[in-house]
């Protein structure tokens, strides 16, 4: 019975005994799942669609993923370059990035396979192994300069790459199981082009980089380039009421809450902040969960454990402030909610109750900073820490920044 695996008297997982009785893969898959401190009643989900439902279309994205996992998929050339193209101009990258992947899936690089081909050299060798015809793919991911800079990288395929695919097919593969993880495919491609430019700078006397200098060089023109193409949109936003904190209504205390996740240590961290309409600090507090939850999950629970903290200290009107605009369109209902995080959804309304009068609302990232950091600090204590009427000194620096802000917009 999974309830053999709660705590008692409680709805959290009992992370030592799970770890006793399960494999380290299916620990993982347990602990990330979620649970609502308001025991709901069980529901059949389906995993391979992020709402839960079946549909015939998730079990044809499933199969065709398996296919691609195991080296079985094809099609024709005709519609794996038109898929490709529209792959390649769709990603947030420097022009010559996308020209140098359009070349590639053409077959058009100027490697020595290319040239050879041409009688532009004698031979089609790849000179940095020697051994191997210099295919693109073999240039880009299985010589043995290649490989280095692969070890170089965190990077993590999901699937092994085989040879014989060419790069048209190992692209096409990739954009198809990263459809929704296309920052994935924009920092392979990148790398790829690291590879393929120091590459071309050794004949003419650069020097043979390590593996992580081509790495660290490629993401970094990654990351400069979307970032510059941010700015904009950024500096409009900074403008807008929603980045900064504002006070609940007379009468009323406002609930900031927010999660955090640390990855090297598989925890997650929680912070809520409890201040009143001046922006006093009523209540805090922080925790650390034993779970290796995702961000949805974590921002979820961080909600819940806002509302039974509110409860908890005896507020009777109560304002709930989080920086997941996801969650609050499900809290909301204006769209359908994640089944990872529906039993949650459906408890913190159901708690939210007991109060007298409740909302829930979305601000931005810098409207949620002294939540934020709670979350953070959670990493540094054991189980849950509580502050009445006082919170850390970096927090209270937050939150003293927020009500100079507010009281310069009057």
């Amino acid at each position: 019975m999974v309830s053999e695996l709660l705590r008692e008297g409680c709805m959290e997982w009992d992370t030592e005994l799970v770890k006793r009785l399960f494999l380290p893969q299916d620990v993982e898959a347990i602990l990330s799942t979620p649970l609502s401190v308001s025991a709901a009643a069980d529901r059949m989900v389906w995993a391979e669609d992020k709402k839960g439902r079946f549909s015939v279309k998730s079990v044809y994205r499933l199969a065709r993923e398996t296919e691609a996992k195991e080296g079985k998929a094809s099609c024709s050339d005709p519609t794996k370059l038109h898929g490709a193209w529209k792959g390649v101009w769709r990603m947030n990258l420097p022009n010559k990035l996308k020209h140098f992947t359009w070349k590639a899936c053409n077959g058009i690089l100027a490697t020595k396979e290319s040239l050879f081909k041409r009688k532009i050299t004698a031979d089609d060798i790849c000179e940095a192994c020697g051994s191997q015809v210099e295919t693109s793919l073999h240039m880009l991911c299985f010589c043995n300069h290649s490989t280095e800079v692969w070890k170089s990288c965190k990077l993590s395929l999901p699937f092994n790459i085989q040879e014989s695919w060419g790069f048209l097919d190992t692209f096409s593969r990739l954009r198809f199981v990263w459809d929704t993880q296309q920052e994935k495919l924009e920092r392979w491609v990148a790398i790829c082009w690291g590879i393929w430019k120091n590459r071309n700078e050794v004949p003419h006397g650069g020097a043979k980089r390590p593996g992580q200098v081509i790495v660290r060089n490629a993401l970094r023109l990654v990351d400069d380039f979307q970032a510059a193409i941010r700015v904009p949109s950024q500096s409009r936003s900074c403008t807008h009421d929603t980045t900064r904190w504002r006070p609940p209504p007379p009468g009323y205390f406002k609930v900031n809450v927010d999660g955090a996740i640390f990855a090297k240590s598989n925890h997650s961290g929680v912070g809520v902040i409890v201040r009143d309409g001046d922006g006093n600090v009523v209540a805090a507090m922080c925790r650390k969960l034993d779970l290796p939850l995702g961000v949805l999950e974590t921002e979820a629970k961080a909600l819940e454990m806002g509302v039974v903290f509110a409860e908890e200290v005896g507020l009777r009107d109560v304002v709930f402030e989080v920086d997941s605009q996801v969650l609050i369109n499900a809290i909301h209902g204006t769209c359908e909610a994640v089944s990872s995080v529906l039993n949650i959804i459906q408890g913190v309304l159901q708690k939210a109750q007991s109060f007298r009068t409740f909302d829930f609302l979305h601000t931005k990232r810098q409207g949620n900073a002294p939540a934020h950091l709670l979350a953070q600090q959670a990493q540094k204590v054991e189980g849950l820490a509580v502050w009445l009427e006082e919170c850390p000194s970096q927090v209270a620096h937050a939150c003293a920044k927020d009500v100079s802000l507010l009281q310069s917009s009057f």
